[in-house]
């Protein structure tokens, strides 16, 4: 076998389901190891497996690449207290192999306090921390506050703390310890958080350079949502998100607390310009959940540097006619939608097609993704994010149609192409034929989408055309373990390619191979 070509540009390697075998190929640090381009590795994204688990001294001993700065690993499977009986021994393993490195970022999932903990202790220097714990795991509320008091007791010492992500389990408590024992904190991402009200708020506003904040699915109330934003000290706030799932209410009535505020003839005690106390933040990205009109017109008027504007489940509360004229300064319209045939999606398209620059919408009749194919790539020019995601099956000849030629027109701007989808992969195909400065592609195709699977792989294999690639997810329902042919293939041929995702068999494997020399392509498989 020709020795294949480092690739020092990849540094993030993800495993969803791999074996101990291919996992100890990739990651031997050898000489004579093929993957030798992964020597500058430093994230490494893995979900563990019973097999892994069995073998974990072998395993673990891997782990030391050079420059690995982060780890994230969760169980899966039937069998969790697989996980459970190892967690112990891979937590007391890692701090020996990371005994002389300061890694950037922990994450966590299915990690006992006690483990988190240590962490905590053997690292006190953390920029970055993520923590993901079900809620069906910490059911009690005891169990909240023993999170709290064993992880965070530490939390004095992370002076340097720039990032805290915190799902599911995140508490006022938590969030207050963070403001103020972590005074460079510039991100604060917290969701799905119900024991997350305005008592966080007060110490909150108090951060003075936080630029990001998503505080989504919690309990923050219109006031809280209102003081926040009034009242907040830093006036580096550039990114805000605020999704309340079937709850437009708490932000539109956030917006006209806000407006009776800037309104009041008192406001200017607040503010020595006269102007009103908020104008300080000059938000460039907000994300919220459908929005109606007059919360529009308020958010314009209050923030009127909004560059960046996500809609999430827009339904029809909301004159898309208006947006171009009033915000102004707005360049990038990013919209998730229930359904490309519903009224929302029609409207959107006509009259901020030039805006739109990202798109994820659902789609279940034919004849919308037909519409989508002809339309709104004429519509919406300046594309450049494309997630489909297809919530049905459709017409049982439609599993295999024939390849796609125009009327469709190409997304010439694209450069990340998400599809989820149980057929139609042959649209995904002409999509990326045109293409060309494509960076990111994560694709999932399920039950009669076999045989397009390996005809879209092949547009893939055409390395003449997607030299731009950096980040590729490739995902098939019926297969359960990585190829590591296509791997090696991948990291050998795409010098820009920097993130790797797959699960393909060697099943998969033998029938790419057959149909490559069917159809005499000039591609070679490592």
């Amino acid at each position: 076998m020709a020795p294949k070509k480092a690739v020092p540009s990849l540094q993030d390697l993800s495993l969803e389901i791999v074996s101990a075998s291919t996992l100890s190929a990739i990651l031997d640090p050898s000489p004579s190891n093929e993957f030798n381009g992964i020597e500058r590795l430093k994230t490494l994204n893995i979900l563990l497996n019973s097999h892994i688990l069995r073998c974990h001294p072998r395993f673990l001993s891997q782990l030391c690449v050079k420059g690995l700065k982060s780890i994230y690993s969760q169980s899966i499977g039937k069998k969790p207290n697989e996980f459970y009986k190892y967690r112990e021994q891979i937590a007391n393993h890692l701090f020996s192999v990371f005994s002389s490195v300061q890694p950037l970022m922990i994450n966590t999932d299915e990690w006992s306090d006690d483990i988190f903990h240590n962490l905590v202790q053997q690292y006190d220097k953390l920029l970055n921390v993520k923590i993901f714990q079900s809620t069906q795991k910490y059911p009690a509320d005891d169990s909240r506050e023993l999170l709290r008091k064993r992880i965070f007791s530490r939390c004095s010492s992370w002076s340097q703390l720039q990032s805290f992500t915190m799902l599911y389990t995140c508490t006022d408590k938590i969030i207050n310890i963070i403001a103020l024992n972590c005074p460079l904190l510039q991100v604060l991402d917290v969701k799905f958080s119900s024991n997350v009200s305005d008592s966080c708020v007060r110490c909150l506003k108090k951060s003075r350079f936080l630029r990001k904040v998503h505080l989504s699915e919690t309990h923050i109330s219109s006031a809280g949502l209102a003081e926040f934003l009034t009242e907040s000290d830093s006036s580096q706030l550039r990114d805000f998100e605020c999704l309340f799932n079937g709850h437009r209410y708490i932000l539109r009535n956030a917006l006209l607390r806000m407006d009776q505020i800037a309104q009041h003839s008192s406001y200017t005690q607040f503010s020595k310009d006269s102007v009103a106390p908020f104008s300080s933040i000059l938000i460039e990205s907000f994300r919220c959940f459908d929005l109606d009109t007059q919360s529009l017109i308020l958010l314009s008027k209050y923030f009127p540097s909004i560059s960046e504007l996500f809609l999430e489940y827009q339904q029809g509360m909301l004159d898309f006619s208006i947006i171009p004229q009033m915000m102004g300064s707005l360049s990038k319209l990013n919209l998730i939608l229930p359904s490309i045939g519903n009224q929302p999606f029609k409207n959107a398209v006509l009259f901020c097609g030039s805006l739109i620059t990202e798109l994820d919408v659902l789609c279940g009749v034919q004849s919308h993704l037909n519409e989508m194919m002809s339309t709104v790539p004429l519509l919406c020019p300046n594309i450049e994010i494309l997630k489909f995601k297809q919530i049905a099956f459709f017409d049982e000849d439609s599993f295999f149609p024939p390849r796609i030629e125009p009327p469709f027109k190409p997304f010439t701007k694209l450069k990340s192409l998400t599809w989820i989808t149980c057929s139609q992969i042959c649209y995904a195909n002409f999509i990326l034929k045109h293409a060309h400065d494509i960076k990111k592609i994560d694709v999932e195709a399920e039950r009669a989408a076999e045989i397009l699977f390996n005809d879209f792989l092949l547009i893939i294999l055409e390395t003449n055309r997607l030299q731009q690639l950096e980040h590729l997810r490739l995902m098939h329902s019926h297969n359960f373990t990585i190829s590591l042919g296509m791997l090696e293939f991948v990291v050998a041929n795409f010098e820009r390619i920097a993130s790797i995702t797959c699960n393909l068999s060697s099943d998969d494997r033998r029938a790419m191979e057959s149909f490559i020399k069917e159809n005499n392509y000039d591609v070679k498989l490592l």
